[in-house]
């Protein structure tokens, strides 16, 4: 004789939620490997100004509307604002907050930026590291 234990849909349903969560947890981790994502602390400042230069050669031919340029100024004005007046901090060190790459925070402060690069997941790290809203950051960008 069988015995079938079946578990009450309490447990399943907390079960599939926390399943859902570690997909989420793992699929974040995975965006936040990829450029303007991946801080190194061990990283030297000579490797990071290696890579910018890099970063920046390879937009170098990259065509912008005024409408975009005046949005990515903006927002690396907002961004350079709130770092030195509001949080006090070097680039560097919003990079290890945020978790982005130390290259590319010059270059989003320069307004060098690329639209592609200035998603969610990189305003929402900027907000929280530099502990402002995320809509000051949105407010720069999109209007």
């Amino acid at each position: 004789m069988e015995f079938k234990i079946t578990p009450p849909a309490w447990f399943i349903s907390a079960i599939n939620h926390k399943l859902a969560e570690k997909r989420k947890e793992v699929k974040n981790m995975e965006v936040k490997q990829n450029w303007p994502f991946g801080f190194n602390e061990a990283e030297t400042m000579v490797e990071v100004n290696k890579r910018m230069i890099h970063k920046l050669l390879e937009r170098k031919n990259t065509i912008l509307t005024n409408t975009q340029e005046r949005a990515l100024i903006a927002l690396g004005i907002e961004v350079n604002e709130s770092r030195e007046e509001g949080a006090g901090i070097f680039m560097h060190e919003l990079a290890r907050r945020s978790g982005l790459d130390a290259s590319f925070i010059p270059i989003l402060e320069h307004g060098k930026a690329l639209p592609e690069e200035v998603t969610p997941e990189v305003l929402d790290s900027l907000a929280t590291a530099l502990s402002i809203q995320i809509q000051d950051l949105e407010r720069a960008y999109f209007y």
